[in-house]
Order: C-alpha cells, then structure tokens, then sequence
C-alpha cells in the first residue's frame, strides 16, 4: 500500500498510530534526493502501479506528490491500495526545502542521496536504510513485499537491500 503525505508532522502522527503499527508488517519511507528529478518523475507517474504490487502487509510512505488526476482519484477512494494523507491543500508544503532536511535529520541520513528507510513498525528505534534509485526502486519495494508476505526472513531483506541498522534516538541525540 503506499501512501502520499505532505507534512513531517503527517509522519509523527503516524508512527504514533497503532493500528498503522498492527496492519503492516514491514513500513518504508522514501526519503529522495531533491535532485533526483528521475526518481521524483518516476515516483510520481507510477505511484500507483507501485501501491497496487505492494499489497496490503506493506506500507511504503512519499512526500512526492502525483499529478492532479491521480490525487483526485485517490480522494474518491478509486484505488484500494493507495491513500492519501495530506493537510490542507492549500498549504502544500515543499517537500525538497521544508521535508526533505528535517527526514534526513530524524533519520541521520547525508544530505544527499536517496534512500528507503524501513521498520517493521514505524514507532520503532531501530529502522533499516538502504540506497535507492530510479532503477533499483521498485525492486526494492518488490523485496519488501515478499518480506511483508512471508516469502523470505528478515537476514535475507537485509543481505538483499544492502541495508544497515541505524537507532533513531541515538541520532536525535546526536543531532
């Protein structure tokens, strides 16, 4: 399932929301690089294809938002496997100058490059980064389904993604 967010406080809320906690059994954000325009491009044109193969044990989470059409969509619940979570459309926030460093600070990800950041619950300390691109992305997302899915165990996720541990509290005490 994937879900279309347009405020950091959007996420604070969610990681404190227990039956977000309960549903899913794995839950990635994507926190892209503000240059990558191909993977923001990517993001937004095939939002959906990439809610619909993800099902419903995993829940990946965007800032980018989709062309009109498909906000619309989403709004009048056309799609089973996408959502959207935003405040008031009037105040879209810039996900590139507003959410972008505040992510990366939470996270305690460089200032650039694009990443997934995963958990089995959002609410966790301990979350899982692993590089993303345009190209790698919805392979990526495709591991994480099949984890959620039961097709194969947390070390393999890891081995498969490249990805390491980093503990939340750790980086805000830092930061």
């Amino acid at each position: 399932m994937g879900y279309i967010l347009n405020r950091f406080d959007e996420l604070v809320e969610l990681k404190n929301n227990d039956s977000i906690n309960e549903q899913f059994k794995l839950i990635a954000i994507i926190v892209h690089d503000p240059t990558d325009n191909n993977l923001k491009k990517h993001i937004r044109y095939h939002f959906l294809d990439l809610a619909r193969f993800s099902g419903e044990h995993f829940l990946f989470i965007t800032f980018i938002q989709p062309p009109r059409e498909y906000t619309d969509a989403i709004r009048r619940g056309e799609y089973k496997y996408a959502k959207l979570l935003v405040g008031d459309s009037g105040q879209q926030s810039d996900t590139d100058t507003v959410i972008d460093p505040l992510i990366r600070k939470y996270y305690g990800l460089p200032e650039d490059g694009s990443y997934l950041v995963f958990a089995k619950k959002l609410s966790d300390d301990e979350v899982f980064i692993a590089p993303t691109t345009t190209g790698s992305l919805p392979y990526q997302l495709m591991d994480l389904t099949s984890y959620s899915e039961g097709l194969y165990d947390f070390d393999e996720l890891m081995s498969k993604l490249q990805a390491e541990s980093i503990n939340i509290q750790e980086m805000l005490g830092e930061s």
